[in-house]
């Protein structure tokens, strides 16, 4: 195999990261001091093109485009772990809403939520996070009974998208020692 090996000029300027197309150099866009997120119209008529890098110096994030379709483009964030907690408040009686942040922008099979239900359920239940959609909320692979949420609890949520719903895995239920709201098997640290 042999090895190709490209000089770049002292005097050029690249904004961005370069790359080998077909053997030649060319530039790969990125907005690197953003204040602002990506947005659909950060796509190939502004330049942009998969693999370009866009930094929110603002909020701290990292962005990758994955698609650069013109009014279209994709554009996907690296979440520092330390910040991605899932944990949210969820205000509402059996129609829950909750904001993540940094916000979500789908449902992805398997996102795993942290909720803290500030109102006790009295029927079948949804949950709509970041505005993405209300989807039903199940236990044990059943709608909610009334009181399967109590006030104050806090519950795992698993999204399901074979079923296009979240399914409550553990908590939501207060202990039988008082109506706290607390589950003693539950203990999500923050």
């Amino acid at each position: 195999m042999s090895q190709v090996v490209t000089k770049i000029p002292k005097d050029t300027v690249l904004n961005g990261f370069a790359h080998l197309v077909s053997g030649t150099f060319s530039t790969l866009k990125s907005n690197l001091s953003a204040t602002t997120d990506p947005t659909v119209s950060s796509d190939a008529a502004a330049g942009y093109a998969v693999g370009s890098t866009w930094i929110n110096t603002t909020l701290d994030k990292v962005f990758v485009c994955v698609d650069s379709s013109n009014g279209a483009a994709v554009w996907r964030s690296f979440i520092d772990p330390s910040l991605a907690s899932n944990y949210s408040l969820a205000s509402g009686t059996n129609t829950y809403a909750a904001t993540l942040v940094p916000a979500i922008a789908a449902y992805v099979n398997g996102l795993q939520l942290n909720i803290r239900f500030t109102n006790a359920n009295t029927a079948a239940s949804t949950l709509n996070v970041n505005s993405v959609g209300a989807k039903n909320i199940f236990k044990n692979g059943s709608a909610l009974a009334s009181g399967d949420i109590q006030a104050n609890s806090l519950g795992i949520l698993v999204f399901n998208t074979s079923d296009d719903r979240f399914d409550l895995v553990a908590g939501g239920s207060t202990s039988s020692g008082g109506g706290s709201g607390f589950d003693p098997f539950l203990f999500i640290g923050n």
